[in-house]
């Protein structure tokens, strides 16, 4: 942060003029020099701007840095070297567009000046950096993760930023005795990755659940992975702790106390999310955790694609289409829903708004299965940021 400063006060300091090139210079283009009330005024500005880098205690206090350059070329447009201090402020900003426009008038001002050649320089880095964000943020939109639930993907800076409150914790992460200890809660997941061409970093963020009587604390673990931006796929690898939560219970089977949580390790897994989900899709609500003739809920993948849920009637478009109550689709353009994981099987039934796609659905004691075409229509982004109690959401 002192470096910028520095480097402000230092050329300040050896300003002979407005001009602010030292004899050795060559001349610069001619200009319309400013009175010298003018360029005091401007020149205060600027070294305030000076002063509020030296205070700064992280980025965003610069900001107060750039508002008082801004005062220095609005005063005084055609000083070069403001323009090219409010350059830097504004790159550090992330101000990208803003910083490039600073850094070209300082060129169009200062062509010849002994720092062109670094400024020119500093404005391919930005461009380089402005494409970056551009594909990150192209990635933005709902994505689908583990058992087929959705993430809500932002870019911020250079991060691609993906969070469900969706995904449960699966057997494989928690061992609780839920059906006489109490309910599970749904946790808070955060994927904040680092995309450089097709390597991925970052962090995996899980938030505190509670199991029963228990709170099983949350985790931040490192992730690695791959980018396959064609295919819309990201493959993240990462360590997991396994925990075990006991919740003791009264004779009367009722919740009473937490017995203890455990890690019983860790494990390394590898997940899969695709995305962003196209704006198209069949609009109507899916079951990922459907399992034929079950009378238990159940919040995981049992290999079967219900129609609907359990608790709400079919949709007025789910029935126009010809779909029945305890429908099960058992294949997505002919390729068949067993041989698909749950994040595949929504991405398929996703597409281009006005895209038609064959559902192979089998009806409750039908004996052969019945092909729907179904002409995708936009489809409203489902709530990623809040739990929803089954694993039913509209595709």
């Amino acid at each position: 942060m002192r470096h910028l400063a520095a480097f402000a006060i230092c050329m300040l300091l050896g300003l002979a003029g407005p001009t602010g090139r030292s004899q050795a210079d060559p001349p610069p283009a001619p200009a319309q020099a400013p009175d010298k009330a003018t360029f005091d005024e401007a020149r205060r500005h600027l070294v305030r701007g000076a002063a509020a880098i030296e205070m700064a205690k992280n980025d965003g206090d610069l900001a107060l840095a750039a508002d008082e350059f801004q005062k220095a070329v609005t005063i005084y447009p055609g000083w070069a070297f403001a323009w090219m201090n409010l350059g830097q402020v504004q790159a550090r900003l992330g101000r990208l567009p803003e910083a490039m426009a600073s850094y070209k008038r300082f060129l169009v001002l200062a062509p010849e000046d002994k720092e062109a050649g670094k400024v020119s320089d500093e404005l391919i880095k930005l461009e380089f950096r402005l494409e970056q964000s551009a594909r990150i943020r192209n990635r933005g939109g709902i994505w689908v993760g583990e058992g087929g639930m959705p993430y809500l993907a932002k870019a911020e800076g250079n991060s691609l930023v993906l969070k469900t409150a969706r995904q449960r914790m699966s057997a494989r992460e928690l061992d609780a005795n839920e059906f006489m200890g109490g309910d599970t809660g749904i946790p808070v997941r955060e994927f904040r990755l680092e995309l450089q061409g097709t390597k991925v970093t970052g962090t995996s963020t899980r938030s505190e659940v509670v199991a029963g009587k228990c709170t099983v604390p949350a985790e931040v673990v490192e992730v690695e992975g791959s980018y396959d931006e064609a295919a819309g796929r990201l493959t993240l690898k990462m360590q997991r702790t396994r925990f075990q939560s006991r919740t003791s219970v009264n004779l009367f089977l009722d919740p009473v106390d937490c017995r203890g949580v455990t890690s019983l390790g860790k494990d390394e897994v590898q997940v899969m999310l695709l995305g962003p989900l196209p704006e198209g899709g069949i609009d109507i609500p899916v079951d990922l955790a459907y399992l034929p003739g079950g009378v238990l809920i159940r919040h995981e993948w049992q290999g079967h694609l219900g129609v609907g849920s359990y608790t709400a009637p079919l949709t007025d478009r789910a029935k126009a289409l010809g779909f029945q109550k305890m429908d099960e689709i058992i294949a997505i353009d002919g390729l068949p829903i067993k041989e698909l994981a749950p994040a595949e099987i929504v991405r398929r039934l996703r597409g281009p708004v006005g895209s038609e796609v064959a559902l192979t659905v089998l009806h409750k004691k039908a004996k052969e299965p019945e092909i729907l075409r179904v002409s995708r229509v936009p489809v409203a982004p489902p709530a990623a940021d809040r739990p929803f109690v089954y694993e039913v959401w509209t595709n």
